[in-house]
């Protein structure tokens, strides 16, 4: 949606993305090297400006026709599948870990990539599962024959936000695209 806006109202606009780890985004940030990030809610910093974007419940997504899945997910079913873990970090848990972790349960994580875009195939052609917000599964079920679950527990939203440092806040092409990048996403 981003760039079909893009190129709707400023047709000449180039757009670069980078993966900058989390530690640096604040330095990237106020030195210029990014106008904007999106990611998750972060630790505040008075000198990072952010809006919400979007949240975004949580699904299971199965191949169609998997041994374990097929009408309804339960927890007994959930636990028994061997699981995809996309995270852009090294180690940690995510947000589902942390609420089987609560209950004193454990999913068997199988895989674990920094790309949410290596899943497609993966679980269109194994027994693999992933748990990732319905925006993304909803594109999954464009690309290949799956199943989508709500998961049989509770966990957050994954929630989305855009940051800025505070010195572009009132700087007005960053302001433009700021509303832009809302737009899209919001729309």
């Amino acid at each position: 949606p981003l760039i079909r806006l893009l190129k709707q109202v400023a047709p000449k606009t180039m757009l670069e993305c980078y993966h900058v780890r989390r530690r640096d985004l604040n330095i990237e940030l106020a030195s210029g090297n990014l106008d904007l990030a999106i990611d998750v809610p972060r630790t505040p910093d008075p000198q990072i400006k952010h809006a919400p974007l979007r949240r975004s419940p949580q699904v299971c997504v199965v191949r169609k026709g998997h041994p374990l899945v097929s009408t309804n997910l339960d927890l007994a079913a959930y636990l028994e599948l061997e699981h995809i873990h996309i995270s852009s970090r090294r180690g940690g848990l995510g947000l589902v870990d942390l609420a089987l972790g609560k209950m004193g349960k454990k999913r068997d994580i199988v895989l674990r990539t920094q790309h949410y875009l290596s899943s497609p195939l993966l679980v269109a052609t194994t027994d693999l599962a992933i748990t990732v917000p319905m925006t993304f599964a909803r594109f999954l079920l464009t690309l290949s024959p799956v199943q989508v679950f709500d998961l049989p527990f509770e966990v957050p939203d994954l929630e989305t936000h855009l940051y800025w440092h505070e010195s572009t806040d009132k700087d007005q092409s960053n302001q433009w695209f700021r509303s832009l990048v809302i737009d899209s996403v919001q729309s």
